[in-house]
């Protein structure tokens, strides 16, 4: 792996750290407006904003009052049951049905990517790439986590002559010196305090400054600074790895209530003794 990519990671977590209040605010913002937007209850968010600023208004009507009644409840039951039902007729009807099927709304509400409340069926798909992607993200999750959370030693970078190399208590290495043996390359190099103490030439390295960089860290004249790095490595390894494990978690979550809405079709389907098959013509007029 190219050691920019490294500081070019670190630069970043130290940017995002800076503006993670400010991304939390407009995420928990935008996953309410999704909600509401996914269940077609926007009319919430609206009838808020008007109660504040006073402008709300209620039909005198009785029927105006009594459809205006009605969707504010469809609102607010879809909000609380993460569904998307269309009319308070269709609201009605899921009611009917998830009764005289025996299955409560918070089934329902398990199986929502899988069924249609509004028409109360189901659609029971699975794609090919998902469960090998959620495989692929898991492993490349836990191979970076590995590779930057297990060397117990610090990252460093001479920014006059671009040097990378690596700290530990007592030794400093080039970079694929650090690495395992196949790694490794022909101008890899190892110093340690000796070599710091009481060789005064730029060997083993080719430039003077490099060493001199080195040997002040290793020899720990800016104190901590080390032990600090490793310590910030290792929150880095968890910064980058955790987010890519929401990907199996999601695929994980999909199966799962794929899975439950595969058993509720099959009750819903064997209450009525139809098997696999949707309801006959006839017994269309008397249940839908």
């Amino acid at each position: 792996m190219d050691p920019q990519v490294f500081s070019d990671i670190s630069i970043l977590v130290d940017k995002w750290q800076k503006i993670a209040p400010i991304f939390a605010a407009v995420t928990i913002g935008t996953y309410i407006t999704y909600i509401c937007a996914v269940t077609e209850s926007l009319s919430i968010i609206r009838n808020r904003l008007s109660e504040l600023v006073g402008s709300k208004h209620s039909f005198k009507h009785e029927q105006l009052r009594k459809q205006q009644e009605q969707e504010q409840d469809l609102d607010h039951f879809n909000i609380k049951h993460r569904l998307n039902v269309r009319s308070p007729y269709a609201m009605h009807q899921l009611i009917i049905w998830a009764d005289r099927h025996g299955v409560r709304l918070g089934e329902i509400k398990k199986a929502r990517h899988f069924f249609n409340p509004s028409e109360r069926t189901f659609n029971i798909s699975q794609s090919r790439f998902a469960n090998p992607l959620a495989l692929v993200t898991l492993l490349f999750a836990i191979t970076l986590f590995l590779a930057i959370y297990l060397p117990n030693a610090a990252l460093f970078k001479v920014n006059k002559t671009g040097q990378w190399f690596w700290v530990t208590k007592n030794q400093a290495f080039s970079f694929t010196a650090y690495l395992p043996k196949p790694l490794n390359t022909s101008d890899a190099w190892i110093i340690n305090k000796g070599n710091c103490l009481l060789d005064h030439t730029k060997a083993p390295l080719s430039n003077d400054w490099d060493k001199k960089v080195i040997c002040y860290l290793l020899l720990d004249n800016h104190k901590g600074h080390v032990s600090k790095t490793i310590l910030e490595q290792k929150l880095l390894a968890w910064t980058l790895s955790l987010p890519m494990l929401l990907v199996p978690l999601a695929v994980w979550q999909g199966n799962r209530r794929r899975r439950f809405a595969t058993e509720l079709q099959r009750r819903t389907q064997k209450k009525l003794g139809f098997g696999a098959n949707s309801l006959p013509e006839y017994a269309k007029y008397y249940y839908d």
